[in-house]
């Protein structure tokens, strides 16, 4: 498959984009949600963070481990593995968090830069295999950098009443998802995100 030059610049940029939303939602939040204790079935803002932290670290291991032939981290468990990873998470501060999503990022970036663009954007070549049709790297990327942090922090701006910031985050990843050269993978994302703005 022939791929843009662009592609990892595009995939980089978009890193670059949802690392910032994180730290722009953290910014936000009030700082009584801040402080509120964590509940295994009543997550706080820290909880979600983590869990989003925790999910792309399981992205990252699970790309290793196909690029090894390694077992991976069946996704399908995810109701056990979210308690898992809020019990492993728990007694994080807010620094060590931010410091997680740092990283994660980083990890993700470092991934990208190991593979090559076939690898990036063909499923015949690289696939996590998590369905009997296999997806790009791509694509699996793209809902746990972007699909799966918008439910989350979406949610929260919702709960603390802050339509504006909501709308204004939305507004910046549609825009980097309408990039051409990435059109082929991004439609489902896009939907959503379009989805999204009809209702805040």
């Amino acid at each position: 498959m022939q791929t843009s030059p662009d592609i990892k610049a595009w995939l980089e940029g978009l890193l670059t984009l949802m690392q910032s939303e994180f730290a722009e939602f953290i910014s936000h939040i009030p700082q009584n949600q801040k402080d509120v204790a964590t509940h295994l079935k009543d997550w706080s803002p820290k909880d979600e963070m983590n869990h989003l932290v925790f999910w792309n670290s399981i992205f990252i291991f699970n790309v290793k481990a196909r690029q090894n032939n390694q077992p991976i981290l069946d996704p399908r468990n995810y109701l056990v593995m979210n308690d898992v990873g809020w019990f492993e998470n728990k007694n994080k501060t807010w620094e060590e968090t931010q410091q997680s999503i740092t990283k994660v990022f980083d990890d993700i970036s470092k991934l990208i830069a190991s593979m090559s663009e076939d690898d990036l954007v063909d499923a015949e070549k690289f696939s996590l295999k998590y369905s009997a049709k296999p997806k790009p790297f791509i694509a699996d990327m793209l809902y746990e950098v972007v699909d799966h942090p918008l439910h989350h922090i979406l949610g929260m701006y919702e709960k603390f009443g802050n339509a504006k910031d909501a709308k204004a985050m939305l507004l910046r990843i549609n825009d980097l998802l309408q990039r051409s050269e990435v059109a082929a993978f991004t439609s489902k994302s896009k939907t959503k995100v379009e989805k999204y703005l009809k209702t805040v």
